[in-house]
C-alpha cells in the first residue's frame, strides 16, 4: 500500500469511527472504542457497588476485544480488510434498525468498532489505530521528543489525517444524532460499500 493510499484509508476509517463513537456516546453514554474511558467508567460503577452497570460496561470492553480478534482471524492468510468492513457494517446495521438503548445496541456497536480497528492497522509505512487516538498521540509525542519528526513525514501526515478525520466524523455523528432517528445507517452503508469493493478487487486479482 502506498503512503497516499494508506493515509486515505486511515482517514476513511477514522471518520467512520469518530462518527460511530459520537452517536454511541450521545445515545448510550458509553464510549465504544476508547476503552480506557470505558474501563474507568466500570471502576466508577464498582466503587458504588453498582454491579449491573459495571458488568454492562465491561461487556462493552469484551465486545470490542472480540471484534478485534474476529478481524484478525478474517485477515489471516493475507486476506484484505474488505470482509471485516462488511462484518462491521452488519453489526452497525443491527443497532441501526432498532432504538439505541441497552446492551442490544452497545454490544454490536463495540464489536463493530473492534472489528474495524483490527481490520487495518498498517497504512503504507506506518502502523496506526483508527478507532481511538491515544496510541497515535503517544507516537507523535515520542517522535517530537526524539526530534525525529523531520525523518518521519509519512507518520506525521498519517497522524494528522487520522486526528482531523476523527474530529470531523465525531462532529458529523453528533449532528446526525440530533437530526436522524437512525444515524448508524450511514456508516453501515459506507462500510458495506467499501468492503464489497475491496472484496471484489481481490476476487478479480485471483481470477
Amino acid at each position: 500500500m502506498s503512503v497516499w493510499a494508506g493515509t486515505r484509508t486511515a482517514g476513511f476509517l477514522a471518520v467512520v469511527a469518530g462518527y460511530v463513537n459520537a452517536v454511541a456516546y450521545q445515545s448510550l453514554n458509553v464510549f465504544v472504542a476508547p476503552m480506557t474511558g470505558t474501563v474507568v467508567q466500570a471502576g466508577f460503577e464498582l466503587s458504588k457497588l453498582n454491579w449491573a452497570a459495571a458488568g454492562r460496561t465491561l461487556l462493552v470492553v469484551a465486545a470490542f476485544t472480540g471484534g478485534v480478534a474476529a478481524a484478525r482471524v478474517m485477515r489471516r492468510g493475507g486476506r484484505g480488510p474488505g470482509l471485516p468492513w462488511i462484518v462491521s457494517a452488519l453489526l452497525l446495521g443491527m443497532s441501526a434498525v432498532r432504538p439505541l438503548e441497552g446492551l442490544l445496541s452497545l454490544v454490536p456497536i463495540a464489536a463493530a468498532l473492534g472489528c474495524l480497528n483490527g481490520s487495518e492497522t498498517r497504512f503504507g509505512p506506518v502502523v496506526m489505530n483508527t478507532t481511538f487516538l491515544t496510541g497515535n498521540l503517544n507516537r507523535l509525542g515520542e517522535a517530537i521528543g526524539d526530534r525525529a519528526m523531520l525523518h518521519r513525514p509519512a507518520q506525521f501526515a498519517c497522524i494528522a489525517v487520522i486526528i482531523g478525520s476523527y474530529l470531523a466524523g465525531a462532529t458529523a455523528g453528533a449532528v446526525a444524532t440530533r437530526m436522524w432517528a437512525a444515524p448508524l445507517i450511514l456508516p453501515a452503508v459506507l462500510l458495506a460499500s467499501a468492503g464489497a469493493t475491496r472484496v471484489l478487487r481481490r476476487v478479480d486479482r485471483v481470477l
